[in-house]
C-alpha cells in the first residue's frame, strides 16, 4: 500500500513512461604558459521532460537520500534511483578552470549552479533544487603528484551564500607502500533530504598493494555529532588482467526502520570486458592500458582510435579516446615526450580528471 496525502491508499500495479531530450555543451579554451598550461572550459547543458513525471501511485523508496553537488550538476536526471524522475525544462551553467603541470601535478576548481523552469514539490525543501535559481555547487582540487590530491567539495546558498555542505578529502601515500583517505562532510540542518537532516561524519581507508594482484584495505566511517561509529570493515581485492575478485567484513551500526546493527560478509567478481559494475566508476584497466601502450608507440599515420568506456560516473560514460585524448593534449601543451612508461604513469591521474569534471 501506497500512502498518498489527502487520498486513499493505493495498492495495485502502475507504470510511467517519460521521454527526455538534452544537449550537452561545453568548449575548452587552452592557454600555453611555459611548461605549464591553463584550460578554461564553460560548460552547458539543458534537459526537457513533460512535467507530472512523479505520480503519487509510486512510492518513493530508492531516491530519498538525494544530495546536490558538482558531481550531478550536469546529469540530465539527478535523481540516483527509479522512484524519482527529474521532470520539466532544466539547465546547468558552469565554469570549469584548471592549470596542468608537466609532471601531471595539477589544480582545478568549477563553478556552477542550475534553473528549472517549474519550482514544483520533485525535489524536497533544503535539497538545492526546490527554487528556480539551485543553490551554487563547486570544487577545488589541488594534486601536486601522484602521491597526495587534496579535494574541497561545497554547496552554497544561491540568496547569502551560507555554507549547505562542506567536503574536505585528502588521499595520500602509495599503494606500494599505503594508501590513506580521508573525508570530512558536513551538511547544515537546511540542506537535510527527506531521510536526512544535518549530518556531520568521518570518513578513513587505509590500503595497500601486497603483491601483483592482491591488495587489502580496512575502513571506518563515524558519525562526529552522534559520537558513534556508523560502521567499520577490512577487506581484500585480488585483480588480474580478466576479473575482479573483492571480499570484505564489516560492522553496521544503522538505525532505521528496517535496519539495524550487523555483521556482513560481502564478495564480488568482476569480469573485466564482460560486465559493468553497478557503481558510479568503472575503469576497463586491462584494455585500457592496453591501447594507451599501442597510441604511444605507434607513429600517428599508424594509430588507430581505440573504442571502449574507461570509466561510467552517474550514467555518463567516459570513452577511452576521451583519456587518450586529454593525455595527447598534456604531452603536446607541456612538451612532454611520450613513451609507454610515461603513458601508463599519467593515465590514472588524467582518468581522475576527467572523472571529476563529468
Amino acid at each position: 500500500d501506497v500512502e498518498r496525502d489527502g487520498k486513499s491508499d493505493y495498492s495495485g500495479y502502475t507504470g510511467r513512461i517519460l521521454p527526455l531530450a538534452a544537449i550537452d555543451w561545453q568548449m575548452p579554451f587552452v592557454s600555453n604558459q611555459g611548461s605549464y598550461h591553463q584550460v578554461i572550459t564553460p560548460i552547458v547543458m539543458a534537459a526537457w521532460s513533460p512535467n507530472g513525471g512523479n505520480p503519487d501511485e509510486i512510492s518513493n523508496e530508492d531516491s530519498q537520500s538525494f544530495e546536490f553537488d558538482d558531481i550531478n550538476l550536469f546529469s540530465h536526471d539527478r535523481f540516483g534511483g527509479l522512484d524519482r524522475a527529474e521532470d520539466g525544462f532544466r539547465t546547468s551553467y558552469g565554469l570549469e578552470w584548471g592549470v596542468y603541470g608537466p609532471e601531471g601535478g595539477y589544480t582545478s576548481a568549477m563553478f556552477g549552479q542550475s534553473y528549472r523552469a517549474n519550482a514544483n514539490d520533485t525535489f524536497s525543501d533544503g535539497s538545492g533544487l526546490e527554487e528556480h535559481l539551485s543553490d551554487y555547487v563547486g570544487r577545488v582540487t589541488v594534486s601536486p603528484n601522484q602521491y597526495l590530491d587534496l579535494t574541497y567539495r561545497y554547496r552554497l546558498d544561491n540568496e547569502n551564500f551560507s555554507a549547505r555542505r562542506n567536503q574536505v578529502t585528502a588521499t595520500a601515500g602509495s599503494m606500494d607502500t599505503l594508501r590513506v583517505n580521508t573525508t570530512y562532510v558536513h551538511f547544515s540542518d537546511e540542506a537535510g533530504s527527506e531521510e536526512f537532516d544535518e549530518r556531520e561524519e568521518f570518513y578513513f581507508k587505509a590500503e595497500r598493494q601486497f603483491s601483483e594482484f592482491w591488495s587489502g584495505m580496512a575502513y571506518s566511517r563515524y558519525d562526529i555529532d552522534q559520537s558513534d561509529p556508523l560502521e567499520y570493515g577490512v577487506g581484500f581485492v585480488y585483480e588480474d588482467e580478466c576479473f575482479i575478485f573483492d571480499g570484505r567484513i564489516r560492522r553496521t551500526f544503522y538505525q532505521d526502520q528496517d535496519l539495524g546493527e550487523s555483521d556482513e560478509f560481502l564478495f564480488r567478481l568482476v569480469f573485466k570486458m564482460i560486465s559493468k559494475l553497478s557503481t558510479s566508476k568503472f575503469t576497463n584497466v586491462c584494455f585500457l592500458l592496453a591501447v594507451i601502450l599501442l597510441m604511444s608507440s605507434q607513429p600517428p599515420a599508424q594509430a588507430q582510435s581505440p573504442v571502449g568506456v574507461a570509466a561510467v560516473v552517474n550514467d555518463q560514460p567516459i570513452s577511452i579516446i576521451d583519456l587518450v585524448e586529454r593525455i595527447k593534449l598534456i604531452a603536446v601543451s607541456s612538451n612532454i615526450q611520450m613513451t609507454p612508461e610515461k603513458s601508463n604513469e599519467m593515465a590514472p591521474q588524467v582518468l581522475q580528471q576527467l572523472i571529476n569534471e563529468t
